[in-house]
């Protein structure tokens, strides 16, 4: 498969999960977790791989969360499925509603397909040099009317110079309130990459309605300490409301939005996937 655990390999069932040592291989798994509880899957250990792994994450469970002062964590060919699960409102803090991958330390996530999620990967200010790249995210959405939600998200840092984060060649579907969002939430944004992914909008269900295609770092607190943004090459599809304009001040330095286009809506999207 492009996506998702790889063709002929049985999943073994397995309750939630919290890694235990370094170097640790969770694999060929089918994990179920009640929507009561933090994440399915929850990575305190460094150089720990997922791999292969059906999640079922229901309710305000997230799927798999990796916590801060973590490191080399690589998740990849893994499906995980949110259930359009229904949340609230309550954000007192990041933990509200359930998502396919939340990072609180770098990893590198590749070829994972998260679907039925509040938001599909979110990137909190731990999680600075990530690579984000050739995943399928379907179906990111909001239950709620106002509650903001995204399909890929980088929310910020606030290290002067931070290693370099890219999101790459991903193909995001989604009736949130963004497709793909840089926020200067936890800190400025910096040192980011986004190029060559495609992003479907579409108006759907219990409130849901897509707000922008791309978000790029102009919003929050720290917006006018954002640097070094490339956002290039992006083929935005559908409805958005609010357009898709990045939101890039590109009077600062490094900050570029080039060769992003947005398109009408009766196109083939297999092959803008491009894996």
């Amino acid at each position: 498969a492009l996506v998702g655990p790889r063709a002929g390999i049985s999943l073994a069932s397995s309750g939630p999960i919290v890694t235990s040592s370094d170097g640790q291989v969770i694999e060929n798994l089918d994990v179920s977790a009640p929507g009561s509880i933090n994440a399915a899957i929850v990575v305190r250990h460094n150089d720990v791989t997922v791999r292969n792994v059906r999640v079922t994450a229901p309710g305000s469970t997230s799927g798999i969360r990796i916590e801060g002062g973590t490191s080399g964590t690589v998740v990849e060919h893994t499906i995980i499925d949110g259930r359009k699960g229904e949340y609230g409102t309550n954000r007192a803090d990041g933990n509200w509603g359930n998502v396919g991958i939340k990072a609180y330390g770098p990893l590198v996530a590749r070829r994972n397909h998260i679907v039925d999620t509040r938001a599909g990967i979110q990137l909190w200010s731990g999680a600075v040099g990530s690579t984000v790249t050739e995943n399928l995210v379907g179906d990111a959405w909001r239950n709620t009317h106002g509650v903001s939600t995204a399909g890929i998200s980088y929310r910020g840092n606030r290290t002067t110079n931070p290693p370099t984060t890219t999101i790459s060649r991903n193909h995001v579907s989604t009736s949130a309130w963004s497709s793909l969002s840089l926020y200067s939430e936890s800190g400025p944004v910096r040192n980011v990459t986004m190029v060559d992914n495609y992003s479907y909008g579409f108006v759907g269900q219990q409130g849901g309605q897509n707000g922008y295609g791309i978000r790029g770092g102009y919003i929050h607190n720290h917006r006018d300490g954002n640097r070094n943004i490339r956002i290039e090459g992006n083929l935005l599809d559908g409805h958005y409301q609010w357009g898709s304009n990045g939101g890039v001040n590109v009077s600062q330095p490094g900050n570029t939005f080039t060769g992003n286009r947005l398109v009408g809506s009766n196109i083939d999207l297999r092959p803008q996937l491009r894996l």
